[in-house]
């Protein structure tokens, strides 16, 4: 039963875990150090040391493993949203969902009785300085909520100088050049507005300074402008607060008296309304925006360059207009806008058949009556064949019946929806995608970044006699919620703004147009018109049955020690070879 040991390799362990004086009595017989000895006793102590290694290692792991809970269960939701939108997801009904959700959270909050006062009380603070609570106004009488307000703020204002003063100014120190009245004076000018310095201070005293500083506290407070407190108070406020946020949020002009006299739920559902014939109209005009940015681009040296026969045949492609080649001639950049959004508004109105999709679904998969069918096998293949005829013939898709046969219903939808967008709608669809992505992924590594931090810092709280754990998981959620949030606000606030703010981004999807739209054969007659009218067709697209030739160098290769052909006499590498 005993053991073996050095006591220079286990000194660490036996002082750490066994204690000092199993050191001392080995030390008291003599024991040198890498000296061999066997002892039951000082085996059983190292059996002991040992255990409380491996306890202590398995609470670590045990502590890592808790903290890293948290932060699995966030990157599971992340991943799985951001794996969802690689895989063909409906980014369109992501935004729109997003975009309910924004507004019945604001409905909510801005037209409620007390948002009028709680905008009283956060004004109080920011303006003047004030602590108040939002109930202790009353929204009825304007008049004497500024007397309240002031009244309130020369009360705090007395309490406040004499804790500065006794701060920067305190009575209990030996040498008063340690009082600091250039703090007090800064202090007291950004709090008021006053106009003191330190040697004005000094001259009135310590013993005079709460006196002087109240009373000038006083004057300012009787100037200062609290009118802004009966625009808070108004009737109108909410409805007020709302319209300007709409402007704001999604670029849309809804007058206040429209929210006049409705329930929460009717403003919800006026507002998404607008909101969804504003995204609906954008999907109209987006992909004429890419259009343009293709065909009517500045160039380098600041000129223009109107392609307006290039435009016309890409129309026909894209909306399967019947324009000729001169059409646009002649006419001014908003002409051809209004027309070639004309020609995309008659495309994508053919573009609603999500609804005829489902009735195909419901007879392949079983009516869904309020059930959850989105994994239900297929029931009725026959249905299927002929809902891929169907796609074939309106969507020119290229789906088989094979590929959708082993698919839930959720995962055959998704596909023809996909099949859609991509006939439809595959300038808007990109951005959607590209924007959720981009946002999406700097939103999260800021929130790592985040909760590094918070991981590093949340011990600390176990001195208020709380659990870092708990803590840790709370602050985790809040901010993981708060992120959501405002993903949710920057994706919204963006996608009404992208040819305005984000051009280059616009321009940039010209690919995703141009491959996924076949334009047809140009109308014009006349081979070298057009190519006089089109200089850039020569350049900018080689013919397809002509590949492209790389560039080789077919002269004698001079080697390196060989001598230079300049006729110098030096070798090529001391020559032209730097050169």
């Amino acid at each position: 039963g005993s053991s073996r040991f050095f006591l220079s390799l286990e000194d660490d362990l036996m002082r750490i875990f066994a204690g000092d004086w199993v050191k001392n009595i080995l030390t008291s017989l003599g024991m040198q150090e890498g000296e061999a000895i066997e002892s039951g006793m000082v085996s059983r102590q190292i059996e002991k040391a040992q255990r409380r290694v491996e306890e202590r290692h398995f609470e670590q792991r045990k502590n890592l493993l808790e903290y890293d809970e948290v932060m699995d269960q966030q990157r599971k939701r992340v991943y799985t949203f951001r794996q969802d939108i690689l895989e063909g997801g409906d980014c369109r009904e992501i935004i729109l969902d997003m975009l309910r959700r924004q507004i019945e959270t604001a409905v909510a909050d801005v037209l409620s009785p007390e948002y009028g006062k709680a905008s009283c009380a956060q004004w109080a603070a920011q303006a003047a300085g004030l602590e108040v609570e939002p109930s202790q106004l009353d929204a009825s009488d304007g008049e004497l909520v500024i007397q309240y307000l002031k009244d309130e703020a020369r009360s705090q204002s007395e309490d406040l100088i004499l804790d500065k003063i006794e701060e920067d100014l305190p009575e209990d120190v030996e040498d008063e050049r340690e009082w600091n009245w250039l703090a007090v004076s800064k202090w007291a000018n950004a709090r008021w507005g006053l106009n003191t310095n330190d040697r004005e201070l000094k001259k009135v005293g310590r013993d005079g300074l709460l006196e002087y500083l109240v009373e000038r506290a006083n004057e300012a407070i009787d100037r200062a402008d609290f009118s802004p407190v009966q625009g808070f108070l108004a009737e109108d406020f909410g409805r007020q607060s709302l319209s300007s946020w709409l402007a704001h949020q999604y670029t849309l002009d809804i007058a206040p008296e429209r929210f006049a006299g409705l329930p929460n739920e009717e403003v919800v559902e006026l507002i998404f309304g607008e909101v969804k014939s504003l995204y609906e109209k954008k999907e109209i005009d987006f992909p004429v925006s890419v259009g343009m940015s293709r065909f009517f681009s500045e160039q380098g040296g600041g000129g223009e360059r109107y392609d307006r026969e290039g435009l016309a045949r890409w129309a026909n492609g894209r909306f399967q207009a019947q324009l000729s080649d001169d059409s646009f001639r002649g006419k001014a950049r908003g002409e051809i806008e209004e027309i070639l959004k004309a020609c995309s508004l008659r495309f994508t109105s053919n573009g609603q058949l999500m609804t005829r999709i489902d009735k195909y679904l419901d007879q392949a998969y079983g009516e869904r009556n309020g059930e959850d069918t989105r994994n239900a096998p297929v029931k009725e293949p026959q249905q299927l064949v002929e809902l891929v005829k169907w796609a074939q013939d309106e969507l020119k898709s290229k789906l088989a019946v094979e590929e959708l046969l082993p698919l839930p219903r959720d995962a055959a939808r998704k596909k023809l929806a996909n099949a859609i967008e991509s006939r439809f709608r595959p300038e808007l669809r990109q951005a959607e995608r590209a924007l959720l992505l981009e946002v999406l992924d700097q939103a999260w590594k800021d929130h790592l970044y985040f909760m590094d931090h918070l991981r590093q810092g949340i011990g600390l709280v176990g001195y208020a006699q709380k659990d870092p754990k708990v803590e840790y998981k709370r602050e985790g959620m809040k901010a993981f919620e708060a992120m959501w949030k405002g993903i949710a606000q920057q994706v919204t606030g963006s996608i009404f703004r992208l040819e305005r703010e984000s051009p280059g981004f616009v321009g940039s999807l010209w690919q995703i147009t141009a491959t996924t739209h076949e334009s047809p054969p140009n109308v014009s007659s006349d081979p070298q018109q057009r190519s006089a009218d089109d200089p850039s067709s020569s350049q900018d697209a080689p013919p397809d049955d002509k590949p492209i030739e790389p560039i080789r160098n077919r002269g004698e290769r001079v080697g390196r020690n060989d001598p230079c052909p300049c006729g110098s006499g030096k070798k090529f590498k001391n020559c032209h070879m730097k050169k």
